[in-house]
């Protein structure tokens, strides 16, 4: 355990660029335990659609086309796969070319059919492009526009604008994942391990990327919500929680998603992983989001929250109980 870590110097870094496309990339996070729960999810929610009347749009489709190909799997109609990422896109073209037939090219968009399934593979920046009125009634939206921590791959810019394009065609938008969560739970180092970082633990403007997951044994609380991001709601919305803990000095921050009653957290596997913060770390140097120009950080020892109202933690987890026994009970884009 000790080895694993001797280096945790060289992780501490003051920005972390997004993933970026390699097919190495692709493979490893098709194979994911992340896309085992986009997988699942797929599943359940088609099964109660009309997939006559559905069009399944695929945002950042990605190279291997793997949402689009599982939606296909199980038994959609009508697909709109969108790619901002040319090498992406390309590779996308080669997967689809293999299994049907293209009936339409262009530049930047190529038409794909066989006899149970139309796809429309787009390479564009979806904040730019201009959807088309063939959109079905019903529209399931598939995205996958987190990193470590749920805001940033500006998910709810992204899925807001999509649902303005989409609301005057469309009966219903339904979203998969239907919440994202930036949890926050302290954590405590062996001796060992904190006598190595002694002195060189960063500034609160700083985060430790690890090239491991954190031990479960080094958590020594039960992790909190400090980000929400909403997709049952049009526009979608993202809530800011202030944690409170008994005692530390550094917390790690790590993604969690849901849908149906499938829930994802970051798993060993993946390529994402826990991001360590020391506890007066202004959460927007991370990437989490806020309304108002106040800063945002973990409270030690301390009953403030970020909301204004007591119980947003409580509304939050009851929020989260709701979702997972009726999921789709509050959306409807009519």
């Amino acid at each position: 355990m000790i080895s694993q870590y001797v280096d945790i110097r060289k992780c501490v870094k003051t920005e972390r660029k997004h993933l970026q496309y390699t097919q190495d990339n692709y493979d490893f996070m098709t194979n994911s335990v992340r896309t085992q729960f986009y997988a699942k999810s797929i599943t359940k929610v088609l099964k109660k659609m009309d997939l006559n009347t559905t069009t399944v749009v695929d945002v950042g489709t990605g190279a291997n086309a793997t949402m689009s190909l599982i939606a296909i799997e199980n038994g959609a109609k009508d697909i709109l796969a969108i790619e901002i990422d040319y090498s992406a896109f390309q590779c996308a073209q080669r997967v689809f070319s293999k299994q049907m037939r293209v009936t339409s090219k262009t530049t930047n968009k190529i038409y794909f059919e066989d006899d149970h399934v139309k796809v429309c593979l787009v390479y564009a920046n979806v904040m730019e492009y201009d959807f088309p009125d063939a959109v079905k009634s019903n529209v399931v939206l598939i995205h996958e526009l987190f990193d470590d921590i749920a805001s940033r791959e500006d998910a709810i810019e992204i899925i807001s604008h999509i649902q303005c394009a989409l609301t005057s065609r469309t009966r219903q938008i339904l979203s998969i994942p239907t919440f994202a969560y930036t949890m926050a739970r302290p954590i405590r180092l062996p001796k060992e391990i904190d006598e190595k970082m002694s002195g060189i633990l960063p500034p609160s403007n700083t985060n430790i990327h690890l090239d491991n997951l954190v031990p479960d044994d080094w958590f020594v609380e039960d992790a909190q919500i400090v980000e929400e991001l909403d997709f049952t709601t049009n526009p979608c919305n993202v809530s800011n929680y202030r944690a409170n803990f008994a005692e530390s000095d550094l917390v790690a921050l790590y993604l969690r998603i849901v849908c149906e009653d499938e829930i994802y957290e970051v798993a060993e596997g993946d390529p994402w992983r826990h991001i360590i913060i020391p506890t007066n770390c202004d959460l927007t140097s991370v990437g989490l989001r806020r309304n108002d120009d106040k800063s945002y950080n973990i409270n030690i020892n301390d009953s403030i929250r970020c909301m204004t109202e007591e119980d947003e933690i409580a509304i939050a987890s009851s929020k989260f109980k709701k979702v997972r026994e009726d999921p789709w009970g509050m959306l409807n884009c009519r």
